[in-house]
């Protein structure tokens, strides 16, 4: 594996390109507006809010929940469901350490050459 390669596949890990993918659907990023304003709340009330039918809603929150930047909890016959801002923040933080770790590695190497 070349140099470059180890690079390119570290910066794909890094960016945890399905996180991104999540908040690439406009009503993804209006899910967790709503969530972080009603708190936990279940897929009916969340879907109040939007012009999106129940069901859709409910599959834009389990794609939420599989990259863990929404949490659930099954209480009765509901599913109650939350927004985990801190969560989403720390792989941010993350993300953007690796970039500026990836940026200094490169303008080392063109301060040297």
């Amino acid at each position: 594996m070349t140099d470059l390669q180890r690079k390119e596949r570290f910066f794909e890990n890094s960016l945890e390109s399905q996180l991104f993918k999540v908040f690439s659907e406009p009503v993804r990023i209006q899910l967790a507006q709503i969530m972080i304003s009603l708190g936990t709340s279940d897929v009916s009330t969340i879907a109040e809010h939007v012009s999106q039918d129940r069901s859709v809603v409910s599959r834009h929150l389990k794609a939420m929940h599989e990259v863990g930047v929404v949490s659930s909890e099954k209480v009765g016959r509901h599913t109650l469901y939350t927004f985990r801002a801190e969560e989403l923040a720390s792989r941010l933080e993350v993300i953007a350490a690796n970039i500026r770790a990836i940026q200094s590695v490169e303008i080392k190497k063109d301060s040297s050459s």
